[in-house]
């Protein structure tokens, strides 16, 4: 994981394509498993993604979104920073949503969808009120996770955007076809304090190596 070389990755991650082909890679202890639909669209890093499939299985049912018909659907969405409350809410905003609505931008649509399961930054469950409370109820800080930013891909106009979860600045790239060697755009303090919002490929830096290395 970054940041920590020790600490085994244990997580999802979404590919998909313009045509609408979709996948998750399910990594544990360094076992890759795919699961691959066009209707698995929405994952967090826990539990695992059989688990997590039971439970868009549930709520599609209580949703009437299911070939069992639902006499007394309940319209509702789990609240909460869990990962299982937040999958739950990404399924109810998807699934729900009608993607030929007229008039709707589909990335816009998505990066609205993918606000709703954010964590905000210094949220914190478990804070207590003073010093003294802390000593006293053995309380301890939050160690939640806390969105660090949000991604958008758009596959069909090949975009990529980025929203820091920190500050108000929104930035994409433009995915560029005859690229010939690999850029990077360093996010960092000095860069933060430009304020800088809109289409930043101009900004990239050349990498000295590539960014990943392949071994056999």
């Amino acid at each position: 994981m970054p940041g920590d070389d020790n600490s085994a990755a244990v997580l999802h991650i979404s590919i998909s394509d313009k045509t609408g082909n979709s996948a998750i890679l399910e990594i544990d202890q360094g076992l890759v498993k795919s699961y691959q639909s066009e209707n698995y669209t929405v994952m967090t890093n826990q539990p695992d993604y059989a688990t997590q499939l039971k439970l868009m299985d549930y709520w599609m049912y209580q949703w009437n979104k299911t070939e069992v018909r639902n006499l007394h659907p309940v319209f509702t969405v789990p609240g909460g920073y869990t990962p299982v409350q937040r999958f739950e809410r990404g399924c109810f905003y998807r699934y729900l949503s009608n993607e030929k609505a007229k008039g709707t931008n589909p990335v816009a649509q998505v990066r609205s969808m993918v606000a709703t399961c954010n964590v905000p930054t210094a949220f914190e469950e478990l804070h207590p009120l003073s010093v003294f409370e802390k000593v006293e109820k053995g309380l301890g800080y939050s160690v939640n996770s806390q969105t660090l930013w949000t991604n958008v891909s758009d596959s069909r106009d090949r975009r990529y955007y980025y929203i820091s979860n920190g500050n108000m600045q929104m930035i994409w790239l433009n995915m560029e076809n005859d690229q010939q060697q690999s850029k990077k755009l360093v996010i960092s303090d000095s860069f933060v304090k430009t304020e800088f919002m809109g289409q930043a490929n101009h900004l990239m830096e050349q990498c000295d190596s590539a960014p990943f290395s392949y071994s056999s």
